[in-house]
Order: C-alpha cells, then structure tokens, then sequence
C-alpha cells in the first residue's frame, strides 16, 4: 500500500534465514497481508525487527512532521471505510517511552503503542511478543467487534525527507 512514496521492501538472505529489509528514502509505504482471524482466539503476535537507521527528526517543527518511523508493525481491523477501520500500530522510536501510546492526529481510529526505544546495541535483532487482544482493549476502550484483516510491516521517512531503514523477521500469529 502506497501511501507517499514508495518504500524499498527487499527480501533479504543471511545464512538460512530469509527477512524483510525495509529502505525509505523520503516515502512512506506499507507492506501488508490479508489475513482474516478472530482475535479473540489468536491474540498473540509476535516478530523480530532491528533498525538499521532511524529517520532524522531534529529539523521537525511540530508532531505530524515527526510522524516518521523506521519500524512499524500494523494489526489492521477493515471496516467499510478507512474512517470505521481501526489500526493497531506497533513503533520502535528513537526516543518516545516504552508504553506511550497515542492517537494518530489525523485519524482517531489509528493507535499507537511504543513497544522499542531508542537504538539497540549493535543493530541486533529483538523479539517481540504483544497480546493484541489486551492492546486492543487498552488503546479502544472495548472488545474488538472486527476479526484481523491484514498485518503489515512499515519504514517511513516522508515528512522528515530523510533515509529509515530497518528489518523484519518471523512475524507469527499465535493462540
């Protein structure tokens, strides 16, 4: 899904183990899978990414001009329209806390969890493991009426007009 720009996706081989790599050279694009499942009976989602570089931030002048991220992992709830779809969005940030959670400004049915901060020691991977069924309650105030429709993978640098790189690896849905 192209949303501004178009972002390098390239499939990558160390060894025997395959991953995403994500290049954002001044765009925004997502990568996603259709996929439709009861969140309720398969709430755990887990991956390993790592940041190869963050998107430059100091020149921003507000918020929305700092909306740009290396790493983002999207659990998407389609409705009818964007504007009745609900979205999950995992970042690792440079510099937010772990656990902040926010609202997009834009878009009120698009919540954001901090689950990484800053850089990781040698660019190494991370795993993460969120139960997405809890998040869902946390960020929306309710139980999801939606089954999953899509996970997506994202590396943005668009508003900032610099360079996010990053990858992604061993993205499972679980009970």
């Amino acid at each position: 899904m192209i949303l501004n720009g178009q972002v390098n996706y390239i499939l990558m081989k160390q060894g025997n183990n395959g991953f995403v790599e994500a290049l954002s050279e001044k765009a925004c694009s997502a990568l996603y899978y259709r996929i439709g499942f009861k969140l309720k009976e398969y709430p755990i989602l887990s991956w390993k990414w790592k940041v190869l570089q963050f998107p430059d931030t100091s020149s921003a002048q507000n918020e929305d001009q700092k909306d740009d991220y290396a790493a983002r992992v999207y659990v998407i709830f389609p409705f009818f329209s964007f504007s009745s779809s609900k979205f999950i969005e995992y970042v690792w940030s440079p510099d937010m806390p772990v656990g902040t959670i926010t609202t997009h400004p834009k878009a009120k049915n698009v919540k954001m969890i901090v689950v990484r901060s800053g850089a990781s020691s040698n660019k190494e991977w991370v795993n993460e493991r969120r139960n997405v069924y809890e998040d869902y309650i946390k960020v929306f105030g309710t139980k999801p009426n939606m089954n999953v429709g899509a996970v997506a993978i994202m590396s943005d640098a668009d508003h900032t007009k610099t360079v996010a790189e990053a990858a992604f690896d061993d993205i499972a849905i679980e009970r």
